[in-house]
């Protein structure tokens, strides 16, 4: 049994090891097909490219074939039909022994053992145990082993992956260029390439060449002819037959936007001609360009560099340098004044140069094809422009001698030098100033001290330019001199009348213009006007608007020196600033907004467009009434200012009267001068007189009746006096001069300053109307909200909104009257004032036109802009209740209404609080510091014992606030949050555990207190709109304290406007007016 069981054994290992053999061929089968593949499709690409290149003839197409078919042949037979022959058995292949030494070499645990079984097994004698006992050992040590692991399939996967990817590249090549594949097709495997001496059709190709440039279409020209001609050809394309027309006798086929080469034959019915080929030329072209910029050293501008367009801007004097990059060309060739032939090498060309100017250059690019492209550009330079400069110069307050001058310089890369020129005589005296030459834009200061000789003053800059050489622009120039007192005032009496006349002057212009705007508009809608017509109302319009600017900036300039006089006139400051304050009022007569709506209406005349018009010109015509209540309240305040001025001169004149009394020997040629001189007086008093009541709101002037009786009374005394008396009489008339001139000075200071003076209740009331003409506009706007337009309610609603504005028109008047006294109240509270009016026109014609949605609209923004009067009205109340001023000056306030400490409202006790709380913080701050520094001390722990007590002092103080019951809901809970941290804040304190943790709580407490007292000013405003409502009528102007200035003066608290957001200039003349304060 033992023995059977052995033979067993040998049997199965040496089927296992036929089995391998067949694997073996079966794989390598498989691995010659892919070989086969690969190498076949490689001869054919080498086949076709060999063709498309050399163009090959039938004959040799044919060998070409053979030896393709041949080769190909012998590949079949090699890789494929000996491994099938030999697998099958047909052939001798590999035997049982190969097979068991190819199994071993890669296995040597295994190397003969194979063998040893099968030999062993057939030498065996039956029975014999030795035998069997080899055979057995052996069997078992390779029993276990998998034959198939001896076949490797790495190379199998190679060549699948190379014979793949030869049939991918066969692919690719077919869609991206198919005619080679077809081509090589046909003329290599099918053979189609008959030798010309075959033909029996005649092809002739009429066309000069077979080139076209890219992208364009190309028409073919032939003829066909011969005996087997039957009427039909075309071409033969990538395998396909395409018909061509008969066109005039020849044949005739258009390539459209060819941009490859394209192989082709003719044919003619069954019979085709040799290969053609249409080639492709490309057009030379630009396909990058780089500039690189490199501006002139002086500039101090690095190098810049640009890509993609020729077209570039530079600073004059700058050498560019151009680096082209191009694609089919040959040659290229830069033109601008002359033409320059450029280099070309791998493609890239460069060229440099130096510009000054603009220059227009184009750039040829041209290949062998003869084809050429041309390319314009335009170098653009930046002229080093003229230096900048303005100045300002003012007179020192102190020292009048001294002109201060500020100035700015400006320039685009740096200067050379700032003179002041000092011009004598058409002689010129040169100072330099020191300056940064680097800096583009600075600030330079100057003081000059004129002396007796009149001389010009200016100052010159120069720039840097290295190109064209240094440059200067010269300031406007000052003219100094010193005047006399009399030759100042003189002429600054002429000047005032001429700012006058040409104020009244623009005064009738700014009518003409409204009646002309009002009448264009009635035209309109009337429809009366043609289109030429139209455009011709418009350019009147603007032809008038011109003119009115230049009268208004003819004034302004006159107004501008008179005021410079004003400044040199040996007077009292305040009369000085306040021809300041004049100028400044005048030079902003056109603010933004309308110079913006004069471009707009301006542009009419190029572009018409006929409902921007109407609206333009509705807003024109209410900006010009605006412009011309601005140049009245100028016009007025011009006349009290010069008014001023002539009484006080007058009153001088007095002294005079009195010291001619005083000096030298009475008689009676000089008694009889002085009365003479003091009726002129009177006379010019009493003129004075007639014309401040001219004024819409007179200065506070008495006619001192009384007093000139008793200094005329005196005059006559001493001039019918006898010799003897004359003395003692001229001394009581002196006296009485003296007395009468000290009067009217006291008169128009106290006058002057009552005139100037605002009352803050005054303000108060206007304010409190204000928030119930917004309550009542409120209330308005809800109800118009459910009607209809044919509603009677409408028409109702309408009426009230009537009354609203008869209402503010009142409060117009009233802030009108006010800003007589303050300019600075009339430029705050304007623009507000101006936007309510316009809404409220705007309302009733609306409502006349059917458009209800913007009736809502426009009362919406009557509401707004009345919130931000009350609001900017609110400002100034608190600005000067928090500062106490003497009562008197250009820019003060008096309030009629005393506030006692219990009075304090809560909002201003949490603003005590939060003050109190941010000086804690900041010792805490330093507290903290030191501990960090580790300079803790006895004295450090002192400190912060004190401020332990300060804070829960505080702390107790807003805790009975809390619990007072004068606070709202909001306030009291953001206070009460407050009050926590601040327990927080202490017990940091105390558990000395300070750090930035506690820091940060007590901003947590500043920003809490904060949100409290915002929260509770806002419901005491809310508070004083619902317990204010306005009563009746609003009668402006009519608060009463008492009978006369005198019994005002116990009661009133004076207080100084302070950080009012103004408009530019008032900030500015308020600052200087404080300077000059803190300097006295």
């Amino acid at each position: 049994m033992k023995g059977a069981a052995d033979s067993q054994s040998a049997l199965v290992i040496e089927k296992k090891v036929r089995k391998f053999i067949r694997r073996y061929y079966t794989i390598k089968i498989f691995q010659g097909l892919f070989s086969f593949i690969f190498y076949t499709a490689i001869i054919l690409l080498v086949s076709f490219f060999l063709d498309w290149i050399l163009k090959l003839s039938y004959s040799k197409d044919k060998i070409l074939f053979i030896a393709d078919t041949f080769i190909c042949g012998l590949s079949a037979i090699y890789f494929i039909i000996i491994p099938l022959l030999q697998r099958a058995g047909i052939i001798k292949g590999m035997n049982v022994y190969e097979a068991s030494r190819k199994i071993s070499e890669n296995n040597s645990v295994i190397s003969d053992k194979i063998i040893n079984v099968i030999e062993l097994n057939k030498e065996r004698i039956s029975g014999n145990e030795l035998y069997e006992a080899a055979i057995s050992q052996k069997s078992e040590k390779i029993r276990w082993f998998n034959f198939n692991r001896a076949v490797s399939l790495k190379r199998l996967k190679r060549t699948g992956l190379r014979s793949v990817s030869i049939i991918g590249v066969l692919g690719l090549i077919l869609w991206i260029w198919p005619d080679f594949i077809r081509t090589g097709y046909s003329r290599v495997i099918k053979l189609e390439n008959f030798e010309e001496s075959e033909l029996t059709i005649n092809f002739k190709i009429l066309n000069d060449s077979l080139k076209v440039e890219a992208g364009k279409d190309f028409i073919l020209k032939f003829e066909a002819g011969g005996r087997d001609y039957i009427g039909e050809a075309g071409l033969f394309i990538g395998g396909k037959n395409l018909k061509a027309d008969k066109i005039d006798g020849s044949l005739e086929f258009t390539f459209k936007a060819v941009n490859n080469p394209v192989a082709f034959r003719l044919y003619a019915g069954k019979i085709r001609s040799q290969a053609f080929r249409l080639e492709v030329m490309h057009k030379p072209e630009i396909s990058n360009i780089r500039i690189t910029v490199i501006p002139p050293s002086y500039t101090g501008l690095s190098a810049i560099e640009s890509e993609g367009d020729g077209n570039i801007e530079i600073p004059a004097g700058s050498r560019i340098v151009w680096n082209f990059r191009t694609v089919f060309t040959d040659e290229m060739f830069f033109c601008m004044q002359d033409t320059t032939g450029l280099r070309v090498e791998g493609n890239t060309a460069e060229k440099e140069g130096t510009f000054y100017r603009d220059q227009d250059y184009s750039v040829k690019c041209v290949n062998k094809d003869g084809l050429s492209t041309e390319y314009f550009y335009r170098v653009s330079t930046v002229k080093d422009l003229f230096p900048e400069i303005e100045i300002s110069e003012r007179i020192d307050s102190l020292n009048k001698s001294v002109v201060f001058v500020e100035g700015s310089i400006q320039d685009d890369y740096g200067f050379n030098k700032l003179e002041l020129i000092t011009e004598n005589d058409k002689k010129e005296e040169i100072e330099l100033i020191e300056i940064n030459k680097e800096q583009i834009y600075q600030l330079f200061y100057s003081e000059i001290i004129p002396d007796t000789t009149a001389k010009s003053y200016f100052f010159r800059i120069w720039d840097n330019d290295k190109n064209g050489g240094p440059k200067f622009t010269e300031s406007r120039k000052i003219l100094l001199k010193k005047k006399t007192r009399d030759e100042l005032a003189a002429e600054n009496t002429v000047k005032a009348e001429k700012v006058a006349d040409g104020m009244e002057e623009s005064i009738s212009s700014v009518e003409e213009l409204e009646d002309k705007i009002m009448k264009f508009r009635m035209e309109r809608l009337s429809g009366s006007l043609k289109p030429w017509e139209v455009q011709e109302r418009v350019k009147e319009i603007n032809d008038m608007k011109d003119i009115l600017l230049k009268m208004i900036e003819g004034f302004q300039q006159e107004n501008a020196e008179y005021t410079d006089n004003e400044q040199l006139l040996e007077q009292e400051q305040e009369i000085a600033d306040k021809a300041r304050e004049i100028e400044q009022l005048l030079e902003n007569l056109i603010d933004d907004e309308l110079k913006q709506l004069l471009e707009e209406f301006q542009k009419l005349e190029k572009e018409y467009k006929e409902q921007e018009a109407n609206e333009l010109s509705e807003k024109l015509e209410i900006n010009m009434e605006k412009l011309k209540e601005q140049m009245e309240m100028g016009l007025e305040l011009l006349r009290k200012f010069e008014l001023e001025k002539e009484i006080l001169r007058d009153a001088k004149e007095l002294e005079k009267m009195a010291e001619e009394i005083n000096t030298g020997t009475l008689n009676d040629s000089i008694t009889s001068k002085v009365l003479d001189d003091f009726k002129k007086w009177e006379e010019k008093f009493e003129n004075s007189l007639k014309k401040n009541q001219e004024f819409s709101k007179p200065l506070s002037l008495e006619d001192l009746a009384s007093e000139r009786k008793s200094t005329r009374d005196s005059l006559n005394t001493m001039n019918e006096a006898k010799e003897a008396g004359k003395k003692e009489a001229g001394k009581k008339a002196s006296s009485r001069l003296k007395k009468l001139s000290r009067e009217v000075s006291s008169m128009l200071q106290s006058g002057g300053e009552e005139d100037k003076v605002v009352d803050i209740e005054e303000i108060r009331q206007i304010r409190n109307a204000l928030n119930d003409f917004s309550k009542v506009q409120e209330e308005l706007n809800g109800r118009m909200g459910s009607v209809n337009l044919i509603s009677p309610v409408a028409s109702d609603l309408i009426r009230e909104q009537k009354i609203l504005e008869s209402k503010f028109d009142k409060i117009r008047d009233s802030l009108k009257s006010l800003g007589y006294k303050q300019p600075m109240i009339a430029a705050m509270l304007g623009e507000e004032m101006f936007h309510v009016e316009t809404s409220m026109r705007s309302i009733f014609q609306s409502f006349s036109t059917g458009r209800m949605p913007t009736v809502r609209i426009e009362q919406n923004r009557i509401m707004s802009n009345a919130n931000i009067l009350v609001l900017k009205l609110d400002e100034i109340i608190k600005s000067t209740e928090n500062q106490k001023g003497s009562g008197s000056g250009k820019n003060s306030f008096t309030d009629s209404k005393k506030k006692s400490k219990g009075e304090q409202q809560g909002s201003e006790e949490i603003s005590e609080t939060r003050s109190q709380q941010e000086s804690l913080k900041q010792q805490l701050k330093g507290a903290i510091q030191q501990m960090k520094q580790g300079k803790g001390s006895k004295q450090g722990r002192k400190e912060l014992s004190q401020m332990l007590g300060e804070r829960e002092m505080m702390r107790k103080a807003a805790e009975r606030l809390s619990q007072g019951g004068m606070l709202g809901k909001d306030a009291k809970e953001r206070l009460m949050q407050a009050l926590e941290m601040m327990k927080e804040v202490e017990k940091d304190i105390i558990y000395d555990r300070m750090g930035d943790h506690t820091i940060e709580k007590d901003e947590w407490i500043r920003t809490r207190l904060l949100e409290a007292e915002n929260a509770e000013r806002e419901r005491e405003n809310e508070n004083r709109r619902e317990s204010k409502e306005f009563k009746g009528e609003f009668a402006p102007n009519e608060l009463l304290i008492n009978p006369t200035p005198q019994q005002n003066k116990p009661y009133r608290q004076t207080l100084k406007y302070r950080d009012l957001k103004l408009k530019k200039y008032y900030q500015e003349k308020y600052d200087q007016y404080i300077q000059s304060t803190r300097k006295r």
